[in-house]
């Protein structure tokens, strides 16, 4: 029999191990491509929870924390999903802020009133303004009204039908711009929202209880979210 040599040897050992290796890899690589598969089912709920309290969430979350604040949120427990969210919020509350001045710079000066208000508690005046200027920004960034609706339906949603039929993360990532919400409500539906400033009441004038702490965090968190999920997705040059 022919005695193998010192590199047959290894040639055979060091062809074993990468064999080895790439079932391990294949294995990771479909578990990866499974979890990924599942990510809108299960994200698409947990975004709703939140959004149906007021609360929006943000690209610098992990999908673990969204989990999390949507477990809050379903478990009835207003209060105990209300307080987490400004949590999270006030902790990011500077970067919040920067994050929007440095990618609207022609509202820099705005967004810093605005921010220097809810700092001082004046929530009836951080309120109306994030409102306007989140409006603008989507006009901006989106080419539509954010809060324009027609038949209940968001003038938001034809702008994101796009990236649904491409990509069903996108359509779970966009659902608060693609289904109605407190903020875009109409006065038929707006009693679906109850624990969402709506953005007519409040800029028109009809709402006059709307100025309170968790409703300025909720309009932030409304902010945030068009800024680090929405926008990304429509212009690919977009800073993340």
């Amino acid at each position: 029999m022919h005695e193998q040599s010192p590199t047959d040897v290894i040639g055979e050992q060091t062809g074993a191990a990468l064999y080895t290796m790439q079932l391990e890899l294949s294995k990771v690589f479909t578990e990866i491509a499974a979890a990924i598969q599942k990510l809108p089912g299960e994200i698409r709920p947990a975004i709703s929870s939140l959004a149906n309290l007021g609360w929006f969430p943000s690209g610098e979350m992990g999908f673990s924390e969204i989990h999390d604040f949507r477990a809050l949120c379903d478990s009835g427990d207003k209060p105990a999903a209300d307080t987490a969210m400004i949590e999270w919020l006030q902790g990011e509350l500077g970067h919040i802020q920067m994050r929007a001045s440095n990618r609207f710079p022609n509202r820099s000066h705005i967004l810093t009133s605005a921010f220097n208000a809810h700092s001082a508690g004046l929530y009836e005046l951080s309120i109306p303004v994030l409102m306007a200027q989140v409006e603008g920004m989507c006009l901006e960034v989106v080419g539509t009204k954010l809060f324009s609706t027609k038949k209940g339906i968001p003038a938001t949603r034809a702008a994101t039908d796009r990236f649904g039929r491409q990509m069903a993360l996108s359509d779970a990532l966009l659902l608060p711009f693609r289904e109605s919400n407190g903020f875009t409500a109409s006065e038929a539906t707006r009693h679906q929202w109850p624990d969402t400033p709506n953005r007519h009441e409040v800029l028109h004038g009809i709402a006059t209880d709307y100025g309170t702490r968790k409703n300025s965090f909720k309009t932030i968190s409304l902010v945030e979210y068009l800024i680090t999920f929405v926008a990304p997705r429509f212009d690919p040059t977009w800073p993340t």
